[in-house]
């Protein structure tokens, strides 16, 4: 076997694994990438249940503030309509501002899941790329080792006068 040969088969070998590798970190990177967004997915709905939980302690006590101030400063009864219809307001308010809440989170938690499932797939065509481009290296590399074969053949017998 000839050097140039020898080299050819040697960088062929080295430009596939090259390839490969490339589409083996390409991949890992983007599996990182989306098991990133699977965590901030769920450190979103944490963060929502954190702030439902805060939102229903400050409710409950904004209407037992309410109550008081109502019977006690201006001595209203707690049945008083006046009052029934501010804590029906406030009710509304709050029940408008946990859906809100929750709306935003389930959209957040959406929008982060097709992300990461975009990485997923991102990684994994990068990875199929990878074996196509050494595929293609190898078939380069079978192409270039003949033609080199071929010049081989063709000095030697030009130079044996067998082609003449």
């Amino acid at each position: 076997m000839s050097y140039v040969a020898a080299a050819i088969i040697i960088g062929t070998g080295v430009n596939m694994y090259g390839n490969i590798q490339e589409g083996k970190a390409k991949k890992a990177e983007a599996y990182d990438a989306a098991r990133q967004l699977e965590r901030e997915r769920e450190l979103t709905k944490v963060q929502a249940t954190q702030s439902m939980t805060a939102m229903a302690q400050d409710y409950a006590m904004a209407t037992s503030a309410n109550e008081a101030f109502f019977a006690g400063v201006l001595g209203r009864d707690v049945s008083d309509r006046s009052l029934r219809a501010f804590k029906q307001r406030q009710e509304e308010i709050y029940s408008t501002d946990v859906k809100r809440l929750a709306s935003d989170t389930n959209m957040r938690a959406k929008t982060l899941t097709d992300q990461a499932s975009s990485m997923y797939r991102s990684g994994k065509n990068a990875q199929r790329a990878s074996y196509i481009k050494a595929t293609q290296s190898f078939m380069q590399g079978i192409y270039s080792y003949n033609k080199s074969r071929s010049r081989v053949i063709s000095r030697f017998l030009s130079r044996q006068n067998w082609l003449h």
